[in-house]
């Protein structure tokens, strides 16, 4: 299933699958992978916030 996202006043048109890719019947879909990335940055925020705040 694909989905089809229109600018008119640009004249674009692009069709977005939301699927990323599939390992056998395990699916991996974008949201999740866009969440998850955004979990790993703030983590890694998280730990470099927290080595400039130890030695002050």
């Amino acid at each position: 299933m694909t989905h089809q996202v229109q600018f008119p006043n640009l004249g674009i048109s692009v069709e977005v699958n939301p699927i990323a890719f599939q390992v056998g019947n395990f699916t991996i879909y974008w949201y999740g992978i866009i969440i998850g990335i955004g979990f790993l940055l703030a983590v890694l925020y998280g730990f470099s916030s927290c080595k400039k705040n130890e030695y002050q």
